[in-house]
């Protein structure tokens, strides 16, 4: 079966909902922190049979994106990817999530006593039989008000964010770079405590707009699992690669676990 890509807009007035086909997208309010952040969520209720993508989508996916830049007085985000999902079809590889998914976002006001408006351009992709750039325009007052009803919610998404490697039971990781055509092979190789069952996904990340990273191959026997892949650089000058950069993401069949940096071992 051929995928063919429709491209689609959804306008919509300044709000905190949008609702289209594939399903609908919305703003959260959670709570108000002790230290004056606001826990907020982007929420997405996907229609049965659609999917939409992580913040690394896979070969067959559509990343997305997020344009702050009409919000006022915020200072600082903080995202909280819960776990996402492996999906195969047609031989093609994406993760992301199907049903709903709350990503949490916290909001550091530059002013804590001063209300913060969002204003939020997204950009995501959603597939069914057919796979769709989607936009959505979102917008929310805050300040300080009782948790809404939809705190819970997002609770239960910070609670499925990725496990540290203390976590998850790493023992040892180390990341091999060679020079490659157009930036650098990478091989990791990770040691785990106990013996890998189910399916293993490494995706590794650097944070520059030059850089790409594809999902790497992975392979694990016993305690031990390898994903190589390839770094491409398509910036000007010389490419430097700080290891301590380095993003590192296992997905499991039911679980994610996160690493920040990679030793050369």
């Amino acid at each position: 079966m051929k995928t063919f890509l429709i491209a689609i807009w959804t306008l919509v007035a300044p709000a905190a909902f949008a609702q289209t086909d594939f399903g609908s997208i919305d703003y959260l309010y959670g709570w108000q922190n002790t230290d004056g952040s606001y826990q907020t969520a982007i929420a997405i209720d996907l229609n049965p049979g659609w999917k939409t993508y992580w913040r690394v989508p896979g070969p067959a996916g559509i990343p997305p994106e997020f344009d702050w830049s009409a919000s006022e007085n915020i200072l600082e985000l903080r995202w909280s990817w819960p776990t996402p999902h492996v999906f195969h079809t047609n031989d093609m590889m994406s993760i992301g999530y199907s049903g709903t998914v709350i990503v949490p976002v916290t909001i550091v006001p530059e002013n804590p006593s001063l209300p913060v408006n969002i204003d939020v351009q997204v950009s995501f992709g959603v597939c069914a039989d057919i796979c769709i750039p989607a936009d959505a325009r979102l917008a929310q007052r805050l300040s300080p008000t009782e948790p809404s009803e939809r705190a819970v919610e997002i609770r239960a998404a910070l609670a499925d964010v990725p496990l540290t490697p203390q976590q998850a039971g790493i023992q040892n990781v180390t990341c091999q770079l060679a020079p490659s055509r157009k930036g650098f092979e990478i091989t990791a190789n990770m040691t785990f405590a106990r013996d890998l069952t189910g399916s293993q996904q490494l995706v590794i990340e650097y944070r520059d707009p030059d850089i790409w990273i594809a999902a790497a191959d992975t392979d694990w026997s016993g305690r031990e699992l390898t994903g190589i892949t390839e770094l491409q650089y398509f910036g000007g000058g010389m490419l430097s690669v700080d290891r301590s950069r380095l993003r590192l993401t296992v997905i499991q069949d039911t679980r994610a676990i996160e690493l920040f940096g990679c030793p050369s071992g």
